[in-house]
């Protein structure tokens, strides 16, 4: 497989130099090259249609000591009969038509094949072809065909996008806007120093309860402040009390004096006054404990 993918790109290179030899006017290089592309790699598409082309012109323009003949286009006796010249047009025009046949030569061979068949049909093929003898003349005709052909086939490329202009950035915060945002406060509980961020709204009424004492937040207690914005992102925000009063006192801690209400143990945790979710060593069970004092407490 390896070998044959080189065959065929050796092949590919050797035909697309025997078209740069043709539109330079050198036929014969342009046949060498075409017949050595099919020898490499007889299925390459179009090798056989170049080659077909090529061989048309040269048999055209002759030789150094030998002018062309009618004959030779077609690649037929001197004593060929008209129905054997047409069916020798027939079939090689199919391989060099335009419209079947990529290549530069393919035109002026059509137009060769179609004068020589003339030619002979009418019995006046005797003469020599009046092919160009100058190569420049042969080159740039079949530039030109070269040109306005593929170009007619190949879709135009796509004009390039104009790349997206950037983004502007999104405007800052309004921390002071009511309807965008929402004042959140960073708050920790005097009671079990659990830290949690309430709305202000709930802190300034009374509502914001700490989530494991159930200690009523105070707005003392006031650290630093957000701002949620209608992105979804948390902004700091400078605090209405630049100096936060020192953190209160801590209550005494004690033993709970209550004891499991499944295996009446009492319990070991050390807690102060307030309502407490304990857990008991010995049944590992839990239970609410509103604790009073030092010697007053309920289970509930």
């Amino acid at each position: 497989m390896a070998a044959e993918a080189a065959n065929r790109e050796e092949a590919e290179r050797a035909l697309r130099r025997a078209e740069e030899h043709f539109l330079a006017g050198n036929v014969a290089g342009a046949r060498r090259l075409a017949a050595k592309a099919r020898r490499i790699s007889p299925s390459l598409p179009g090798a056989a249609h170049a080659l077909a082309a090529y061989d048309v012109h040269a048999a055209a323009a002759g030789t150094q000591h030998r002018a062309g003949y009618w004959h030779d286009v077609l690649g037929v006796g001197r004593s060929a009969s008209a129905s054997a010249v047409k069916r020798q047009f027939r079939r090689l025009s199919l391989l060099v038509h335009p419209d079947k046949n990529r290549s530069a030569a393919a035109e002026g061979a059509f137009k060769l094949l179609g004068q020589a068949c003339d030619a002979l049909s009418s019995g006046s093929g005797a003469g020599h072809v009046p092919y160009h003898s100058s190569a420049a003349a042969t080159a740039a005709s079949a530039q030109e065909w070269y040109r306005s052909h593929h170009a007619a086939k190949q879709p135009t490329p796509p004009k390039p996008s104009k790349p997206p202009a950037p983004e502007a950035p999104p405007p800052p915060p309004a921390a002071d806007s009511a309807s965008r945002a929402r004042r959140f406060v960073r708050v920790r509980c005097e009671r079990c120093r659990v830290a949690r961020e309430v709305p202000g709204g709930e802190l300034a009424g009374g509502q914001a309860k700490c989530v494991r004492c159930q200690t009523v937040l105070r707005e003392q207690e006031q650290r630093r402040t957000y701002v949620w914005t209608s992105s979804g992102s948390y902004h700091q925000v400078p605090s209405e009390n630049p100096h936060p009063p020192p953190p209160p006192t801590k209550p005494p801690t004690f033993q709970c004096p209550a004891r499991c209400p499944q295996c009446e143990t009492q319990f070991t945790s050390m807690v102060s006054a307030g309502t407490w979710n304990l857990r008991c060593r010995n049944c590992l069970k839990r239970a609410m404990v509103k604790v009073k004092g030092p010697e007053e407490a309920t289970c509930t």
